[in-house]
């Protein structure tokens, strides 16, 4: 009768250290997978999206000045002393030095010095910017223009994408919302505007900014002594864009934290389930 009993006891303590050997050691695989997540995460930071290594793989931005300079062709409007080209190209010579201050981005201008002429007329023109965005294989297209309108009382800024979903939406809202900040001007919203030629025919990610309105004077007095507030603008909805795949990744190992503490809850209560039926066959 003793040895039976001095059995059953030891089979007890043999079943308790298995529990608790197993309980040990799936705690120990979940609390590794998940510093080596976070590890991963919060190494990389802001320099990888996706598992793109940014150091060594920059994201290529295409950006565009709209229209050509005078007296060419495919020039763009004018108002209030103002014209578009030379704010489009001002304002995008801005924007690409911030980028390339930043070792995450690389960067090609359509038109990279004042003299800078695309195509031979207007549909050459516009093809020349697809063209030259394609060969420098960039991830996303950037075309920026002024609006204009006959009613000068029309102001604000808008950006235009093919579609209203998708990562050129995405991206097109975050560069909107990067504007509002730091110029105050109206928004005007999103716009869809798929038959837009750059748009239709970018082939990656592609947005149209109108940067406001030549045709209306505190628009374009804005424009005029603050360039610099559009491009920085910019250039914080491209660095918010990217971020928020990174805030995904942090999500997902909160989720990832919370799903395992619920598992070790339910592991450890059905373990002491078990042993509790063990102990009350004894």
């Amino acid at each position: 009768m003793k040895k039976q009993e001095k059995t059953k006891s030891g089979r007890l303590r043999t079943l308790l250290l298995l529990d608790r050997i197993m309980i040990c050691i799936l705690a120990a695989v979940m609390v590794c997978a998940i510093l080596a997540f976070a590890a991963v995460i919060l190494s990389s930071g802001a320099t990888a999206v996706d598992g793109r290594d940014l150091e060594t793989d920059p994201i290529r931005i295409y950006i565009d000045q709209g229209h050509n300079p005078a007296p060419h062709h495919n020039l763009g409007a004018e108002g209030n002393g103002l014209y578009e080209q030379d704010l489009t190209f001002q304002i995008g010579c801005m924007l690409a030095e911030l980028l390339r201050e930043d070792g995450r981005f690389e960067v090609c201008l359509s038109r990279p010095n004042e003299s800078s002429v695309l195509g031979t007329d207007q549909n050459s023109s516009l093809q020349a910017r697809v063209d030259g965005a394609a060969q420098f294989e960039a991830d996303y297209f950037i075309s920026l223009h002024i609006n204009s309108f006959t009613d000068a009382s029309a102001n604000g800024i808008e950006v235009h994408t093919a579609g209203r979903s998708g990562d050129s939406y995405a991206f097109g809202k975050c560069l909107l919302n990067g504007m509002l900040d730091t110029t105050g001007l109206k928004s005007r919203g999103m716009k869809q505007s798929a038959d837009l030629y750059v748009l239709k025919n970018a082939t990656m990610p592609a947005v149209l900014l109108e940067m406001g309105f030549i045709s209306n004077q505190n628009d374009a007095a804005f424009l005029q002594q603050h360039p610099d507030l559009f491009a920085k603008g910019i250039y914080d909805g491209i660095v918010d864009h990217f971020d928020a795949s990174y805030i995904t990744h942090v999500n997902m190992l909160l989720c990832i934290i919370a799903i395992t503490a619920v598992l070790m809850t339910i592991l450890i209560i059905v373990g002491n389930v078990f042993l509790r039926k063990i102990k009350q066959k004894k």
